[in-house]
C-alpha cells in the first residue's frame, strides 16, 4: 500500500509537469475529464445495467448473446482505432 501511494504520487507529479509544459489549464482539464466521462463512462454504465437486467430476467442464452455482441462491438471499435492510427 505504501509503495502504491508513492507510485501514484510520482505519476501525478509527472502528469502535472506535462500539463504545465503543454499549457493545459485546469478548466481545459476538467472539460477533458467531463468529455471522457460522458463518452466512455455513461455507455459502459448503460451496458452494465442492461447485462444485469438480462442476467436476472432473461434466459442465459439471451444474456450471453448480448454480452457477446457487446464484446464484438468493443473489439471492433478497438480494432478500427488500431488500424486507422496515423503512422
Amino acid at each position: 500500500m505504501k509503495h502504491s501511494l508513492i507510485l501514484w504520487s510520482v505519476v501525478s507529479l509527472a502528469y502535472t509537469v506535462l500539463a504545465v509544459f503543454l499549457g493545459i489549464t485546469l478548466k481545459e482539464e476538467m472539460m477533458m475529464l467531463l468529455w471522457l466521462y460522458l463518452v466512455i463512462g455513461i455507455p459502459i454504465l448503460i451496458a452494465a445495467l442492461i447485462l444485469v437486467v438480462l442476467y436476472f430476467t432473461a434466459s442465459r442464452k439471451a444474456f450471453w448473446t448480448v454480452f457477446g455482441l457487446f464484446v464484438l462491438f468493443g473489439a471492433g471499435i478497438i480494432g478500427y482505432e488500431l488500424i486507422t492510427v496515423p503512422k
